[in-house]
């Protein structure tokens, strides 16, 4: 009984992640425009972004209140 729990359990366990690549930021800048009697903050930003080891992804994370209009990659 005590080894049916036991797999029970371990098959609930999440599937472990793997690693984030690693990189570094050598520039960024950001324009922001708060426009209150909207209830609007218009921002844009250019980020450099040097990866450290070879990847086909880049996740940012935002408060789930911003939505994204556009994303321009190499210029």
């Amino acid at each position: 009984m005590l080894f049916l729990v036991a797999i029970t359990a371990g098959a609930q366990q999440p599937a472990p992640q793997p690693a984030a690549t690693r990189f570094d930021i050598t520039n960024y800048r950001i324009e922001a425009q708060l426009i209150p009697d909207q209830h609007l903050l218009r921002a844009g930003a250019d980020v450099t972004v040097v990866p450290q080891a070879a990847t086909r992804s880049l996740v940012f994370e935002l408060n789930g209140s911003l939505h994204v209009e556009s994303i321009d990659i190499g210029g």
